[in-house]
């Protein structure tokens, strides 16, 4: 009872945090973090980690990754950065997460966990939303997830579509947005673990006849292109078993059909951000930034009224200043170290 009773005060937690408010809980109106709430946060979840529960870690994996990508339906680029910032921060948590990912995948266990952890990393690393990353966390997680390489090419062979997905966007963004060692490496393994004839026959035949197995094949197709960059074993296995006439078409420069990479369904973050910006102002706001001193004025009025509440009982109201103004949004420029000219 006490077990499924925490369990629903995660969910509960997630339901919040999937609100616009809710995601918005952790900064505070002068856009500085909570620090005494975010502690709470980590405190929760390291209970949930403690009662080594697999319904109770998934569900406090798949809370925190609400915060990380809005599933509302207004994009708060701001605060999903800002949220990204603090959930990023702690050096010991994303050891954690990838340890169990690994100790399920070893054991062939906890595929829901595994998918939430996964989840979890391609916000935080893969394109479009590593847009929103801080770059010092991105380059620390990008690193201590290729530390993990021949354990995420297992998952290759998982049943789940929606696993092998997330891990051909991963290895993805290791490979472009990693330094050459990360991507050697992982060219290294794909031959060496047979990932490499996997991906071969996917980008040709589909899995299944599914349409949505079609971003799989098109991120197989990605893969097979970044894993022959400058590898020869790779390339010379194109050509013990493509004759050379077909492997021409590799340099051909006609396009593809303007729909045919919709199936990944990309947002764009730039245009995002532009609309946001060009957002109208409200004239309290206006008049919010041409004087400061209006600011302290509202700051020292809720104090008070906060105070009076508490003597009277009434719950305080206090405005989440959500949507209050258009707040600077800063993006990652995305790097491609490796980048194929094959094409598919």
């Amino acid at each position: 009872q006490d077990l499924a009773e925490f369990n629903t005060k995660l969910l509960v937690l997630k339901n919040l945090f999937s609100t616009r408010s809710g995601f918005a809980y952790f900064i505070g109106t002068d856009k500085k973090y909570k620090s005494i709430e975010i502690e709470q946060l980590f405190k929760k979840v390291k209970k949930a980690f403690d009662k080594e529960n697999d319904v109770i870690i998934f569900t406090a994996i798949d809370m925190l990754s609400t915060l990380m990508q809005p599933v509302h339906d207004e994009n708060d680029l701001f605060y999903e950065q800002k949220n990204k910032g603090f959930l990023l921060s702690s050096k010991n948590f994303l050891p954690i997460l990838l340890d169990l990912m690994r100790y399920h995948i070893n054991k062939g266990t906890g595929a829901l966990i595994i998918s939430a952890i996964l989840d979890f990393l391609t916000y935080a690393l893969c394109a479009p939303y590593s847009e929103t990353t801080d770059g010092g966390h991105f380059d620390q997680i990008l690193n201590l997830v290729s530390q993990y390489g021949r354990c995420l090419f297992r998952l290759f062979d998982h049943q789940s579509l929606s696993i092998v997905k997330a891990t051909c966007l991963l290895m993805k963004a290791m490979i472009e947005e990693g330094n050459s060692k990360i991507a050697n490496e992982m060219q290294k393994l794909a031959l060496d673990e047979g990932t490499f004839l996997f991906h071969l026959h996917a980008s040709l035949y589909p899995i299944v006849t599914r349409e949505k197995c079609l971003p799989i094949q098109i991120l197989s197709r990605k893969l097979i292109s970044l894993w022959t960059v400058d590898n020869d074993i790779g390339w010379s296995i194109l050509q013990n078993i493509f004759p050379l006439g077909l492997l021409n078409y590799f340099e051909s420069t006609e396009q593809p059909p303007a729909d045919a990479l919709a199936a990944l369904n990309s947002r764009d973050n730039l245009k995002i951000a532009q609309d946001l910006s060009q957002k109208p102002v409200s004239n309290l706001q206006k008049i919010r930034d041409q004087y400061a001193v209006v600011r302290n004025v509202e700051r020292h009025l809720e104090n008070a009224f906060n105070h009076w509440r508490k003597r009277i009982g009434i719950v305080s109201t206090t405005s989440t200043g959500v949507g209050d103004s258009v707040h600077p949004i800063v993006l990652r420029r995305r790097r491609e170290f490796l980048k194929s000219s094959l094409n598919w």
